[in-house]
């Protein structure tokens, strides 16, 4: 990671794998929400410190070349349900004003 905060606390930066997990999908597929079970989705070795995680939201990030340079996942102590932050995370071509009003 580059960056981690949870309820609002910074953490350290911290490697898991990455085979399996929701965040592979978003690397692979652009995006990815998982309503409830995330931590479920995750592998065993990274069950015990984000046990709690529920849902998740990610999308990938690239460069203005297209190029993949990372990604953007938010996780979740709650099921996400229909809200405006979830349709936020998954319309297309929202994400840049996201990352400006965050800088």
């Amino acid at each position: 990671t580059l960056a981690a905060v949870v309820e609002g606390e910074n953490l350290e930066n911290f490697a898991y794998w990455l085979a399996g997990t929701p965040c592979e999908h978003v690397l692979t597929w652009g995006e990815c929400v998982v309503h409830d079970h995330a931590a479920e989705r995750l592998p065993e070795a990274s069950r015990e410190a984000l046990g709690w995680v529920r849902g998740y939201a990610g999308r990938r990030l690239e460069d203005g070349d297209g190029e993949v340079i990372g990604l953007l996942g938010v996780m979740f102590a709650e099921p996400l349900e229909e809200t405006a932050l979830k349709r936020l995370l998954t319309t297309p071509n929202t994400w840049p004003s996201v990352l400006q009003a965050a800088s």
